[in-house]
């Protein structure tokens, strides 16, 4: 007994329609070949010229065309670092926002603030400080009824030789 094959299946797709049409034949128990098609969906991603991502997009094929469906949309610094991602879904008419990512650094590039927004408006923050290049505390809170609410705070310590000495947990 050697290794046959039992199956082929085979897509095809109609990249202007968006449709993909389906055979399946089954070797061994039912040579007659199956016939099916269908809509799907298309996936998009454009970079910059550091090869960050700009953005990417998913379409729905319809069998004659696309709708849109979902999108992120990045922003960075000028040292390729994250400032927004947004995410986005296509309601029939407009981009409604539902969620959204932003990131805030300071003069020197150090992670200041990061926040976690939807559509319904903020829910969680983390916030950084630091004392020259070392990161000394990091701060979460989470957004409840209008106000920032601590969730909890990593205080950090160095030894004189620089090295990270201790982490706190404070809840």
């Amino acid at each position: 007994n050697g290794d046959f094959t039992r199956t082929i299946s085979i897509d095809s797709f109609d990249l202007t329609n968006g449709k993909v049409f389906n055979t399946f034949i089954d070797l061994i128990n039912n040579p007659v070949p199956v016939r099916g098609n269908g809509n799907f969906i298309r996936k998009l991603i454009s970079y910059n010229s550091n090869s960050d991502t700009l953005e990417y997009k998913e379409m729905q094929g319809t069998g004659s065309g696309y709708t849109d469906l979902n999108k992120i949309e990045f922003l960075y610094t000028l040292n390729n670092k994250p400032l927004s991602r947004i995410h986005s879904h296509w309601n029939g008419s407009a981009w409604t926002i539902s969620k959204s990512e932003v990131w805030t650094y300071n003069g020197i590039g150090q992670i200041l603030n990061y926040l976690l927004s939807d559509s319904t408006g903020n829910i969680r923050q983390k916030n950084y400080s630091y004392s020259g290049n070392q990161q000394v505390s990091l701060q979460k809170q989470v957004f409840t009824s209008g106000n920032w609410l601590n969730e909890e705070q990593y205080l950090i310590t160095y030894l004189p030789s620089g090295s990270r000495d201790s982490l706190y947990i404070e809840k």
